[in-house]
């Protein structure tokens, strides 16, 4: 039809991956998934060309399982507009099941069936059904006859260049009214949908961020060893390598809960009068085998500190670079002549102590 210069708009659903890009390229629109998973406008396409899979459905065996085909015609019908043409490929004998045979009887007019061209039908007994939806569905019973004895004694013509040429209505559905889209998503999928229209990338999402105070600082001076236990209760320390163990602290808040007179009891007892909240230091380790340690005892604090103090206040200076960490020598010298005229009390000689010198020059 695009090559007579007829404008039209196609679209498929197929469900094999490795089909539906090769359908892409010839197609305006290709979507990958099954029909049970897509919702179109009704009523919207012209033209209807299924090929569906050759199967019974699933379920038990004791069930009595429909043919996939004929699921496929009743799950689509609502899609086609009136008068729109149905082009259906199937297996010959489907066409023999009176439940199949009076869905296309009842819902479409001026059927006509053809074996398919080549070895088709002599390898899968396919043919190719065509047919307009009526307005209203009415059975024909002289017609589901005749549909059945045509399946049954196999006179079908070939169809070939000789064939009576068809009509492809015109969409009647305004452009504006159709879609087709899935209404579900593959984990892959999912993926690129976010990388694309995440909520990280909407203009609330990055105004949130720029709130965020993720705890990170820059500190005046060179923290110290003695800094270690503080960042650790505070969660500063982040996550750490010691050795072959990485390790992360921060404070858990415990609630008490108090009877009158002080005592701490359960919470289901009926004696709690009022509740008390306190911090307490956590670290949690994981070694190598997959050990995990929750070090919560004051004991066991104090044993983690001592042995990995020095090491995780190397990570922490490494991590929170100071703003001033040595002075030049010229500022050295300027603050040397400072308060030479005093002397501190305990100190024979006067001026400023290294100390006073170094946070005056941060």
């Amino acid at each position: 039809m695009k090559s007579h210069g007829v404008q039209v708009q196609t679209y498929a659903v197929e469900l094999s991956d490795t089909r539906a890009p090769l359908a892409a390229d010839v197609l305006d629109q290709c979507i990958c998934a099954d029909w049970a998973d897509i919702t179109c406008s009704h009523k919207s396409i012209s033209l209807l060309w299924l090929n569906p899979p050759y199967d019974d459905e699933v379920g038990e065996k004791e069930t009595r399982k429909r043919r996939l085909e004929y699921i496929f015609l009743q799950n689509t019908l609502k899609v086609l507009q009136t008068g729109g043409l149905l082009v259906y490929i199937v297996p010959l004998k489907l066409l023999k099941q009176t439940n199949v045979a009076k869905f296309l009887v009842g819902y479409f007019e001026g059927l006509r069936v053809y074996k398919l061209p080549g070895n088709e039908f002599e390898r899968f007994g396919q043919v190719v059904l065509f047919g307009y939806r009526k307005t209203s569905g009415s059975l024909d019973e002289t017609e589901l006859a005749q549909l059945q004895q045509l399946a049954e004694t196999e006179d079908v013509p070939e169809l070939d260049a000789d064939c009576p040429l068809l009509l492809v209505p015109s969409a009647t559905l305004p452009d504006a009214k159709f879609f087709i889209r899935k209404i579900s998503l593959s984990p892959s999928e999912v993926v690129d949908v976010v990388k694309t229209h995440g909520a990280h990338g909407s203009r609330h999402w990055t105004d949130m961020l720029r709130l965020v105070n993720n705890g990170v600082f820059t500190p005046v001076v060179p923290l110290r060893t003695g800094h270690v236990g503080s960042l650790i209760s505070s969660g500063q320390m982040g996550t750490v390598q010691v050795d072959d163990v990485l390790a992360k602290g921060r404070s858990v808040k415990i609630t008490e809960y108090l009877d009158d007179k002080g005592n701490v009891v359960k919470e289901e007892s009926p004696d709690v009068a009022r509740e008390r909240e306190r911090f307490e230091t956590r670290v949690f380790t994981l070694a190598q085998d997959g050990e995990f340690t929750e070090l919560a005892t004051v004991n066991e604090l104090q044993n983690f500190l001592e042995g990995n103090a020095g090491a995780i206040a190397e990570v922490m200076a490494e991590r929170y670079q100071p703003m001033y960490a040595k002075p030049t020598i010229d500022e050295w010298n300027k603050l040397s002549p400072l308060l030479k005229g005093k002397s501190l009390p305990g100190r024979k000689t006067a001026g400023l102590l290294p100390a006073q010198k170094h946070v005056a020059i941060a």
